[in-house]
């Protein structure tokens, strides 16, 4: 969130943070592990909250784990998705919620406060969700599955929601993105290497 810091996650689970110097020049500043001694599956995917002070890490046995950066300590780690791993994971824009996109084609919604799943969604006749993203107002929730269905959920209505499918789209959804003001929807697409966009009327 500062646009001064990336992180990168192997997955092992060593973080490195890198800080961005002036011309563009990186720089290491901290490495340390995300995973507990014994974890002998693999990091698929990162988020960093937007206060910039907490990262949540997705696993391959389906649990996320949050990380106090402070700290450089765990804060708490989420019950498993059943039968998938994290593939994806996004913080909403305030940080009050997260979402999780699995290999079994489950969205699930986590209320951070509370600390526990409060919505779950699943795209119909699709496969594993390769993308979530918060809109920047708040308002929706859009993810997109291997098979290059796109859905977007409104946020605290998880049961309403619009399909926006492309037929002539080929491949997997492979980035999601929201325009100003979640006006425009775009989507990106990995076999075609096209980017669809959807504009609210």
């Amino acid at each position: 969130p500062t646009g001064q810091h990336i992180f990168v996650a192997t997955e092992s689970g060593m973080i490195h943070l890198l800080v961005v110097e002036a011309g563009g020049e990186l720089t290491e500043v901290a490495l340390f592990s995300c995973v507990e001694k014994g974890f002998d599956g693999t990091i698929t995917t990162i988020g960093v909250h937007p206060d910039g002070l907490i990262l949540g890490v997705g696993r391959s046995d389906g649990k996320f784990s949050l990380y106090d950066l402070s700290t450089q300590t765990l804060a708490a780690t989420f019950d498993p998705v059943e039968g998938g791993q994290i593939i994806c994971m996004d913080f909403s824009e305030k940080g009050l919620h997260i979402a999780t996109g699995s290999s079994n084609g489950q969205v699930t919604v986590w209320d951070l406060r509370k600390q526990k799943s409060i919505a779950t969604m699943i795209i119909e006749g699709g496969t594993g969700i390769e993308c979530a993203r918060f809109c920047p107002t708040g308002k929706f929730l859009a993810y997109g599955d291997s098979e290059g269905h796109v859905s977007v959920t409104v946020v605290k209505e998880w049961g309403v929601k619009v399909e926006m499918n492309d037929s002539t789209a080929k491949g997997k959804v492979s980035g999601l993105a929201w325009g100003k003001e979640a006006s425009v929807l775009y989507a990106s697409y990995s076999e075609d290497r096209s980017v669809r966009l959807w504009e609210k009327k």
